[in-house]
C-alpha cells in the first residue's frame, strides 16, 4: 500500500495535470451545449399557407400566400419559391417572431388548369430563411384541392402538411 501512495506522491503532477485537462474538456462542452441550447430558443419556424383561387369563372384570379413566424426568433430573409413549376420567387423579407406576411400573385385560367392537369396539386412549395446566427432552415408545403369534394368546379388550393428541416 504505500508503494503505491509512493507512486502518487512522485507523480502528483502528472496526475493533477491529466485531471486539469479533463476538467477542461468537459467544461468546454457544457459552453457549446449552453450556446447550442441559446441558439435553438431563438429559432424561427416559418408556416406556409395558401389561399385561392376564388372564382375559376374569371379570367386572372389572385393566389395569396402567407408566412407566418410560430417560432421565437427573427426569421432573416424569407423567400418562396418552386411556385408550380416556374422560376418565379417570392421575397418576403425579414418576419419577426409571432407574426404573419402576405404576398399575392395573379394567375390566369389557363395557368390554373395547366397546373391541374400537370401536377394533381402534388407539387411541393419551398419557403427558404435563416436565423440570426446565419443557420439555413427550409420549410417545405404539400399544396392539396380543397375543394375536391365540393359541387363547385374550380380548385381551392390549400396547405396540405408542412414540414421544417431544422439547422444541425
Amino acid at each position: 500500500m504505500l508503494d503505491f501512495l509512493g507512486w502518487f506522491d512522485a507523480h502528483n503532477g502528472i496526475i493533477q495535470a491529466v485531471a486539469t485537462i479533463v476538467l477542461v474538456i468537459i467544461t468546454a462542452r457544457s459552453i457549446k451545449e449552453a450556446q447550442d441550447t441559446r441558439k435553438d430558443t431563438r429559432l424561427p419556424i416559418i408556416k406556409l399557407k395558401i389561399r385561392g383561387p376564388i372564382n375559376f369563372k374569371l379570367p386572372k384570379q389572385c393566389i395569396m400566400y402567407s408566412v407566418e413566424n410560430i417560432g421565437y426568433g427573427l426569421a432573416l430573409d424569407v423567400k418562396l419559391s418552386s411556385i408550380f413549376n416556374t422560376n418565379e420567387t417570392i421575397d418576403f423579407g425579414n418576419v419577426e417572431p409571432k407574426s404573419e406576411k402576405h404576398a399575392t400573385r395573379e394567375i390566369s385560367k389557363e395557368q390554373i388548369e395547366e397546373m391541374e392537369r400537370k401536377t394533381k396539386f402534388s407539387d411541393v412549395l419551398n419557403v427558404s430563411y435563416q436565423d440570426i446566427f446565419e443557420r439555413k432552415i427550409m420549410t417545405y408545403a404539400s399544396i392539396v384541392d380543397e375543394n375536391e369534394n365540393s359541387s363547385l368546379d374550380c380548385p381551392v388550393l390549400g396547405v396540405l402538411k408542412w414540414r421544417v428541416s431544422l439547422p444541425r
